[in-house]
């Protein structure tokens, strides 16, 4: 069962700031599955202060993106991150980056572009796409993430979610719409 946000807001989780040399999920051995979604694994000392959300960056990047903490079960001062999310915050293996704790509003829509017309080929897209995201905690516009189907990797870009930057999932109903170009 997933916590409800009115659960931790008594806590003080606004004042989390923390930097982490990441590395990508890749090196965590048996893990592979991590690289699905956008979760990310932190320290233990972590869940004391962190439990929901997360916006990270890299050091001395402007980009940002957000994501959710899968696992709190790694070394202390590293995070691990799937590398299509390093990729897009240009982030290197061993890089500091900043994690910091956000709330999220819910959202109802995204406008997605794949990156490839194969994926809209596939038999029932939309079906593939809501239960990839299943794997997501949240996504935010101008993210490329990327969803795996019969061990072929697919890109798609956030063109646009209902709160203009970003909104997380919590077991509801998202309307999509796909743009082609």
């Amino acid at each position: 069962m997933e916590p409800a946000m009115e659960d931790f807001q008594d806590q003080d989780y606004e004042s989390f700031e923390q930097s982490y040399n990441c590395f990508p999920v890749s090196h965590i051995k048996d893990r592979e599955y991590l690289e699905d979604g956008n979760r990310i694994v932190m320290p233990p000392s972590a869940l004391e202060r962190l439990v929901y959300m997360d916006n990270i960056h890299g050091g001395g990047s402007q980009q940002v993106s957000h994501c959710g903490v899968l696992e709190f079960s790694v070394d202390e001062g590293f995070v691990y991150v799937p590398e299509w999310m390093m990729k897009n915050l240009q982030i290197h293996p061993g890089s500091i980056v900043v994690l910091k704790y956000v709330t999220l509003p819910r959202g109802s829509f995204m406008k997605i572009q794949p990156h490839r017309m194969n994926f809209i080929k596939l038999p029932d897209p939309k079906e593939i796409l809501e239960t990839a995201l299943k794997d997501f905690a949240c996504v935010t516009a101008g993210d490329t993430i990327m969803i795996t189907h019969q061990y072929n990797r697919y890109y798609i870009d956030i063109l646009e979610t209902t709160l203009r930057m970003l909104f997380r999932f919590l077991r509801q109903i998202v309307r999509l719409i796909l743009h082609l170009l």
